[in-house]
């Protein structure tokens, strides 16, 4: 079976190409398959080298229908005998140049959507919030409105209509797109978890979990950085031997430094951007998410994982099929700071509780393994080509 992946950028330290590439080493392991990935722009430096796999480069970087990408594209269906293609990036306006050039060719589409569908909304309705803080939002406030009632439907519907499977990441997530979209029939949607990108720790004597918290991420309002550092603010006075890592970095970057330094905020740790967090996860006790919305969240299953218990806003539909509250994780009324910061407090006082935690942890994150969710796959390849 050849199979194709099609996203944007490949290879790219982003949570749609960790899935990808997860997915795709598992893939090219199994017997009867034969996997290739296509991108735009390609990142030398993080690529992943592996001789199972054949990675193609367009010929032309925008996004528009050239000839050129829809021949290189026909060309590869063609000479490598593709059978199906895996449209990964569906966010990326680049299914014009894929559903032209599949035209006439005997190969099934299958599109994965890696954010609840309505994020678009979701991120509106946060920026809505704060339309005071800011006479830009109040400009843009008619345009964005127009986009997502209009453009954004119009273009989800196209892409459903002409995909053969549409895979979503949760079940939570089925009457969303049914509703928001007005998709009469869900005939040929599915959902799939995403899985773990990371190893699992399989053994439970060799935790060695620190007093730290960690925050794994972009510096950016949707992941809620701002609400995470008030949090802080809060507590850090009463657990002086309690420390806050941050691990990530980008468009807030300065404005958490100037909060950091303007609120003397003590043991907070910047860890910078690093490609491989398993370090971070193993040291760390709990894991802090402030999200405004999320697709899936990886940052979630990955620090499962490795024991990191998760406290998290309740924001995001999918966020129950990976946290069972006061199980092996924490979920809090969507951005309500006092009970976040209760329960926080609560788990950072108790031990023997997070030491149960962190067990049920690693047990529920086993769910998500490449191998149970590779099978998934494998059976969705196999029935649509049937």
């Amino acid at each position: 079976m050849n199979i194709l992946f099609y996203l944007h950028r490949y290879p790219e330290f982003g949570g749609v190409e960790k899935v990808t590439e997860v997915l795709t080493q598992y893939l090219s392991g199994k017997e009867g398959y034969e996997i290739s990935i296509l991108s735009y722009i390609q990142n030398e430096k993080s690529f992943y080298d592996n001789d199972r796999i054949s990675y193609y480069k367009m010929p032309d970087n925008t996004f528009t229908p050239t000839k050129a990408n829809v021949e290189f594209i026909r060309f590869l269906i063609t000479e490598k005998e593709i059978s199906i293609i895996v449209f990964q990036d569906s966010y990326a306006p680049i299914e014009d140049v894929l559903f032209n050039a599949s035209k006439g060719l005997n190969c099934k589409i299958i599109t994965v959507e890696h954010n609840t569908p309505d994020c678009g909304w979701a991120n509106f309705n946060y920026k809505y919030r704060y339309l005071h803080q800011s006479f830009k939002n109040w400009i843009l406030f008619p345009y964005h409105y127009w986009y997502m009632s209009y453009h954004t439907k119009k273009r989800l519907r196209k892409v459903y209509t002409k995909s053969d499977k549409y895979v979503l990441l949760s079940q939570e997530f089925l009457p969303i797109l049914k509703e928001r979209f007005n998709i009469k029939t869900l005939k040929k949607c599915l959902y799939i978890n995403n899985p773990i990108t990371i190893s699992t720790q399989e053994d439970n004597d060799k935790l060695n979990k620190k007093n730290e918290l960690l925050f794994v991420g972009r510096f950016s309002k949707q992941k809620g950085i701002d609400i995470l550092l008030n949090i802080w603010q809060q507590i850090y006075q009463d657990y002086p031997d309690w420390t806050l890592k941050l691990v990530g970095g980008g468009e807030l970057e300065e404005e958490v430094l100037h909060y950091i330094k303007n609120n003397k905020l003590q043991n907070v740790v910047l860890e910078g951007f690093h490609t491989c967090t398993t370090q971070f996860y193993d040291s760390a006790s709990i894991l802090c998410m402030t999200s405004i919305f999320e697709g899936w969240g990886l940052v979630l299953t990955e620090a499962m994982s490795r024991g990191c218990i998760p406290i998290a806003f309740q924001s995001f539909k999918s966020i129950t099929d990976i946290i069972d509250n006061n199980e092996n994780g924490i979920l809090i009324s969507p951005f309500n700071q006092k009970e976040y910061i209760n329960n926080l407090k609560s788990l950072m006082n108790d031990k023997f509780k997070r030491d149960r935690m962190s067990i049920k942890a690693i047990e529920k994150s086993k769910k998500f393994n490449i191998e149970n969710i590779g099978k998934e796959w494998e059976k969705l390849f196999t029935s649509i080509i049937q």
